[in-house]
């Protein structure tokens, strides 16, 4: 399928915003933005959206994301465009979800950067023991370190739940982990079940009965106590931590699995997944994942976390909104690069 791209002449927000059968967390609280006062209204988060979301040449590069300090992170206005979200935004999103002053994220739920994960999925695919050690594949055997730069070691040790969200093959899914209860999940909007063979081993190289696997190896890395027996002479734990795919409503389309996670992210209470019955939450279609899409980039744009937020607010204030036609409105319209080539 060709890349596909959100319009210039972006639909408005839902007048009524999707509920779910919880109480879904904030992601960004409604408070000033900077010294100046400008509110999260509706007018400024639809023009951040249409600044953010601009397809001219000359600014596509332009860096409109960044965060500095012990760490140094960047998007830049293309990687917004796209209606299949990359590991650049899902990583934005991560990073300011976890420190939102929101109290799940302050307590108990931690989400790790894509990378954690990816990294690994990317060099060893389901091939993942050491023919030569017989042994899973460390963390630290890639190269960069990339993987491990935006990993929160205290938050890892700290926090209840960790959600993992990972990018395979082109398709988003997300691992939940509870570290109390001991149960781990894979929450998929394409998946009830583990399709294949390959996919199988995936979770096992994620999570699995085995001090080796991903994000054992993560919480060990951060100074937390393994989560398995050390003892030889055991059997595996009674309870199984091999992962159990949780029953949630399904993908509409082909495209929107990395708008799944992150709005599963923001929403998600790991405290109800349970893999006998469905997760208590409404079904979304293709104009609630369109609304869902233009909530996550203003969240991330404007918040206090990115260092380009008088940027935005600056390019949304003088950003004209216009009005699409009835066809553009539509969010079962599909445009590709070639087409977007004829309308200009």
């Amino acid at each position: 399928m060709p890349e596909m791209y959100d319009l210039d002449d972006f639909p408005e927000e839902p007048e009524t915003p999707v509920t779910s059968a919880i109480p879904a967390p904030t992601a960004v609280q409604e408070r000033p933005l900077s010294s100046e006062g400008h509110p999260h209204n509706r007018d400024l988060k639809e023009r951040c959206v249409m600044w953010a979301l601009s397809d001219k040449k000359d600014i596509k590069y332009d860096s409109i994301f960044m965060i500095d300090g012990d760490i140094h992170f960047e998007v830049v206005r293309k990687q917004f465009r796209s209606m299949r979200p990359g590991k650049e935004v899902i990583k934005a999103c991560s990073l300011v979800l976890n420190n939102e002053p929101i109290p799940r994220f302050q307590t108990d739920v931690h989400i790790l950067p894509p990378s954690a994960l990816s990294s690994m999925m990317e060099r060893y695919k389901e091939e993942y023991i050491d023919l030569h050690t017989r042994k899973v594949y460390s963390i630290t055997s890639l190269k960069s370190d990339e993987h491990l730069r935006l990993v929160n070691k205290d938050k890892l040790i700290t926090h209840r739940c960790i959600f993992a969200p990972v990018l395979y093959s082109e398709h988003w899914w997300m691992y939940v982990l509870d570290k109390v209860k001991k149960t781990f999940f894979v929450v998929d909007s394409k998946r009830k079940d583990a399709p294949s063979s390959d996919r199988t081993r995936i979770n096992k190289f994620a999570m699995s009965y085995t001090n080796g696997n991903i994000i054992n190896q993560l919480l060990v890395y951060a100074g937390y106590h393994s989560l398995f027996t050390k003892d030889t002479r055991s059997k595996p734990p009674q309870i199984s931590w091999f992962p159990r795919y949780q029953q949630i409503h399904e993908q509409p389309n082909a495209y929107d699995c990395g708008t799944f996670v992150m709005k599963w992210m923001e929403v998600l209470d790991p405290t109800k997944l349970n893999a006998h019955s469905k997760y208590p939450i409404e079904d979304w279609s293709t104009e609630d994942l369109q609304g869902f899409r233009n909530e996550i980039i203003w969240q991330i744009i404007l918040s206090s976390q990115n260092l380009h937020i008088q940027k935005a607010i600056q390019g949304a204030i003088e950003t004209t909104i216009h009005k699409p036609s009835a066809a553009l409105r539509s969010p079962y319209v599909q445009v590709n690069t070639d087409e977007l080539k004829k309308l200009s």
